[in-house]
Formats: structure tokens, C-alpha cells, sequence
């Protein structure tokens, strides 16, 4: 990369092609690991800070930049994370600039980059701002910033958190600004939410918009966000005897039974059910939905590893609460173990008719690379030095 010589140079017009040519190498992958190993990001935070007139193109380079998470480390060491909240928070327009946010946006989903972002006031200045404009991409950057947020900055939340939920109750024209405030929520791990609750109709909205009707519709991310807001609200049992007296549980259900939902949605809904059924007043209500439980239980042979180990988690708490359910879950269990051990043999006898070799081929070699998983077995079976296995 013997560009980056010509990165400190003063002339203009030279620095805007030169920067024109770096912003279009940024779209291959593997040119943005090379400009970052090679030090490039420094540089280009100095052209940020010291040049305005090339700040537009920097901004979209170091976009580009940062998509990858390898990156977004490497700006955790440099001025770049101060520097755009500067330029953010000073932005002259009620909206701050597509390139700006963009940049800002990536850097807040690295836990580092977000912690130096949301320090001190920062994290409050930059809610209101958002709250005040209605920026819904500013709005990104805050919820990104509030799931890696520190105590201080969860108080500050706490101290905005009814003027969200009266933007989330009335401004249903505007379904991208709802999506990022319940997604904010979601983090909002609070002591005080069944009297929050009271005191709104959060929980009313959450109930209606639980609706199987709203899948594979533009509002599924609303669906989506309420799923995991109830999974957090419901770490308080106080919380939990509200939800009970809703529809909620039986909508929850309800989205779980949908044909071909998708898997983030899955995971999410057994997510959740993992936390309702530890209360008492929402496991009777639960359990005694047999559709519902089958349908977890099926869960378990889901090929989504993620939701295979929800599923299991989930499983698991149903038979302790529940044993009838013990012998179903176990024959489940087998027969997805099965079903992936027969998989795994048919994508080995796949790899290895491309390779071009078969099973009774195996040499020397491939014979002692085989991993045999039943030497623990063996204990009880070893012969001594005086026996003869022909004995045998």
C-alpha cells in the first residue's frame, strides 16, 4: 500500500483524487485489513481533524473502515472516537449528516468505542439531542451506546425513560423512531419497572403489538423489540403478576406457532419464555399451553445452534417445573442427536466423493487422524501384559 506516503502531502487537489482512489479501494475486504495494518486510520483522523474541506470524503472512507469489527478496534486508539462526538454535537443541521452518523454508528457497536463515547455527560447530551431533532440514526447510535453503557449512564436513562415511552405511545407515523426506543429499553435493566408501567401504557402497546399478524410484515421489528422488552421487564415478579393479567403470555405463543418465523424471532420468543417461566404467576400459564410447549420442545432440533441451546436451557426448566414432560424431552434430545450425527456422516461421504477418495480407501495416515470418541470405555477392557486378546 504505498499510497499512504502521499497521505500527509499539502496539496489540495492531489489529497482530494488521492483520497477519491483510497475510498474506492475501501469496498474490497481485504484492502481495508491491509490499510489498517498498515496504518492508515491515523493518518486519516489527522486529515479529519486539520483539513475541513476533505472532511466529507475522510468521513466516508473511515465508514468504510469501520464496518469490520478487526477495525473498529485500531479507533479505539486514536482521536477518532472524541472527535466525531464533537463533530456530532456540534453538527449545524437538526439531522446530523448521513456520513457522520454512519461513522458514529459503526464505532458504537465496539464495546471500547462506546464506553469512550458515552463518557461522562456525553451519553445525556447526545440522548437529548436526538429526543429534541427526532434523529432516528442518532437515536442507533444511543441504543448502541446503551448496551454497553456504564451505571452512570443507565441513571441518565432512567431519567429520560418516560419522555421515551411518550415518543413510543405517540408517534406511530414514525415506526423506525419506536424500533430504536424499545430497542434502547430493552438495555434499560431497571429496579422500577412495574411502577413505570403503571404510570404509562407501555405495557398495553407491548400487548397489542405482540401480534402474529405482524410477521413478515413491515412491523415485524416492532414485534421483534416488544419480544425482548417483555424479557426484560420480567426480571421483577412484581412486573411478572401484571404481565399475567394480559394477553401477553398467550400472543407470545401465539408468534411461536406461526409457520416459517424467522430465526431471530425464534430465539428471542424461547429467550423470553426462559424468563417468564421462572415466575410462578406466569408458569401455570405456560405449561398449561401444550401447542406452545411441544413446539419448544421441537426446538431442539432446530440446525440454529443458538436456538438449539435457548431451546435446551428452556427444555430444561420445563421438566424440573413440569416432569410429565420429562420422557417427551428425552426422546426429542435423542433423536435430534441422531438426526445431526446422521448429517455430519452424510457431509463427510459428500466431502469425501469430491475429494475423490472413498471410506475403504483410507490409508495409514487418514486411519490414525480418526478421532475415536469411545476410548473412555475402554477402561474395564484393557488387556494385561499377560493376556492374549486371540484368547478372546
Amino acid at each position: 500500500m504505498k499510497l499512504k506516503r502521499f497521505l500527509p502531502c499539502q496539496h489540495m487537489a492531489l489529497k482530494q483524487i488521492l483520497l477519491r482512489l483510497i475510498y474506492n479501494l475501501t469496498f474490497d475486504a481485504g484492502l481495508r485489513e491491509s490499510m489498517d495494518k498498515n496504518g492508515y486510520i491515523p493518518l486519516l483522523i489527522e486529515i479529519l481533524k486539520n483539513s475541513p474541506s476533505h472532511r466529507a470524503l475522510v468521513l466516508r472512507v473511515l465508514y468504510q473502515l469501520s464496518q469490520d469489527d478487526k477495525t473498529k478496534a485500531t479507533f479505539t486508539y486514536t482521536d477518532c472516537i472524541p472527535l466525531v462526538y464533537q463533530l456530532v454535537i456540534h453538527f449545524p443541521q437538526p439531522k446530523i449528516g448521513y456520513e457522520l452518523v454512519a461513522l458514529a454508528i459503526n464505532l458504537s457497536t465496539n464495546a471500547k468505542n462506546a464506553e469512550i463515547m458515552a463518557d461522562g455527560e456525553n451519553y445525556e447530551v447526545l440522548l437529548k439531542r436526538a429526543l429534541k431533532n427526532k434523529d432516528i440514526l442518532l437515536l442507533k447510535v444511543v441504543r448502541n451506546l446503551t448496551q454497553f453503557a456504564s451505571s452512570k449512564a443507565k441513571k441518565t436513562l432512567e431519567k429520560y425513560i418516560m419522555d421515551l415511552i411518550k415518543i413510543i405511545l405517540q408517534e406511530k407515523e414514525l415506526p423506525e423512531m419506536q424500533i430504536e426506543i424499545l430497542g434502547t429499553l430493552v438495555y434499560a435493566n431497571l429496579s422500577n419497572w412495574d411502577e413505570i408501567l403503571k404510570k404509562t401504557g407501555l405495557l398495553k402497546f407491548i400487548e397489542v403489538n405482540i401480534d402474529p399478524s405482524m410477521v413478515f410484515r413491515e412491523t415485524e421489528d416492532i414485534l421483534l423489540e416488544c419480544i425482548l422488552l417483555v424479557g426484560t421487564i420480567a426480571a421483577s415478579s412484581e412486573v411478572a403478576k401484571m404481565i399475567g393479567k394480559t394477553e401477553i403470555p398467550k400472543r407470545l405463543g401465539e408468534v411461536l406457532l406461526q409457520k416459517d418465523v424467522g430465526e431471530d424471532i425464534i430465539l428471542q420468543l424461547l429467550y423470553t419464555f426462559t424468563q417468564l417461566i421462572v415466575h410462578k404467576d406466569l408458569r401455570g400459564i405456560i405449561l398449561a399451553n401444550h401447542e406452545v410447549v411441544l413446539e419448544i420442545i421441537e426446538q431442539l432440533a432446530n440446525l440454529n445452534l443458538n436456538i438449539r441451546k435457548q431451546a435446551e436451557q428452556l427444555a430444561d426448566i420445563v421438566q424440573h417445573y413440569s416432569p410429565d414432560w420429562t420422557n417427551t424431552i428425552r426422546l426429542k434430545k435423542y433423536k435430534a442427536h441422531n438426526q445431526m450425527y446422521l448429517q455430519a456422516l452424510e457431509e463427510y461421504d459428500r466431502m469425501a466423493a469430491n475429494a475423490g477418495y472413498a471410506e475403504e480407501e483410507m490409508d495409514d495416515q487418514d486411519f490414525n487422524r480418526v478421532q475415536w470418541f469411545d476410548t473412555n470405555d475402554m477402561g474395564g477392557r484393557i488387556w494385561t501384559k499377560e493376556e492374549d486378546p486371540a484368547d478372546y
